[in-house]
């Protein structure tokens, strides 16, 4: 018996849509790193000047052309519930805790919120240990922090003068020096500045090869990235006395200098 053309169509897109939930609603990957200090001056914190220089893991974001950033994608407990116990071992959980930082708050709520979030548009192809192993080992892999300052490009004091700018073709050349691949990328800036915030590298559906990103990112085409010191505290100005007083050994001193106990410039009180 033949299909009508309608049966025909219903039975495509019942495919698709079984196809897409078996693998994941969503084409490539953006993996997202972000500066520390910028992290904590877009938010009003004050221990921006502690931290340590390097770029740590914002997100493995899932994404696609028509739906850019889907999000809490699975109705499935197993999928949308984090496991902070036996799914996620001690081994992970140390290396996350290097390789993927919470600035604001607890690592664990910030590995949660970002699985519930992103991680479970790539479930079930990824479960939560293999997708956490999967945004540490690229950002282990890819190296951004170390090829970028291997090409000199810095972190520059926000107190110097004039500060530093740089372009965003240098960061594609040292991309390309050190991996040896022509590969476009995003460069996020701090709303309403220049000031660098986080870079995304994108790479395909498995998470193996980068490929390019669509955008340029909200910086344009030159950024400026700052790391800020600890300021000095001024040193009080004492407008004391120079003169040094004897020392005073025993009671006798104290009557010969002072008079009567209780009522002294020192107001030494023997019992």
């Amino acid at each position: 018996m033949a299909l009508s053309s309608t049966t025909f169509n219903a039975l495509v897109i019942l495919f698709m849509m079984l196809f897409m939930g078996c693998f994941g609603t969503y084409q490539y990957f953006s993996h997202v790193q972000q500066w520390g200090p910028a992290v904590l001056k877009k938010h009003y914190r004050p221990q921006i000047s502690f931290l340590e220089d390097r770029l740590t893991i914002h997100g493995l974001w899932p994404t696609n052309e028509t739906n850019p950033q889907p999000r809490r994608c699975t109705t499935s407990s197993r999928g949308r519930f984090f496991h902070s116990g036996n799914q996620i071992s001690m081994n992970l959980t140390n290396t996350l805790h290097n390789s993927w930082p919470n600035y604001l708050g607890s690592d664990e709520l910030f590995w949660s919120s970002q699985w519930i979030s992103h991680g479970t548009c790539s479930y079930p192809m990824f479960n939560q240990p293999r997708y956490f192993w999967l945004a540490h080992n690229i950002w282990a892999r890819f190296n951004l922090f170390g090829l970028l300052v291997q090409a000199g490009i810095v972190p520059v004091d926000a107190e110097q003068t004039p500060s530093t700018i740089y372009r965003r073709e240098d960061v594609l050349f040292a991309i390309n020096v050190y991996h040896n691949v022509l590969l476009e990328v995003e460069i996020d800036c701090i709303e309403g500045t220049i000031e660098l915030l986080e870079i995304k590298v994108c790479l395909d559906h498995s998470g193996t090869d980068y490929i390019n990103c669509p955008g340029i990112g909200s910086c344009g085409w030159s950024f400026k990235w700052l790391k800020y010191s600890a300021k000095k505290k001024k040193q009080p100005i004492c407008e004391c006395s120079t003169r040094t007083e004897p020392k005073i050994s025993n009671i006798s001193q104290v009557h010969d200098r002072f008079g009567d106990y209780g009522n002294n410039k020192y107001g030494v009180f023997l019992m």
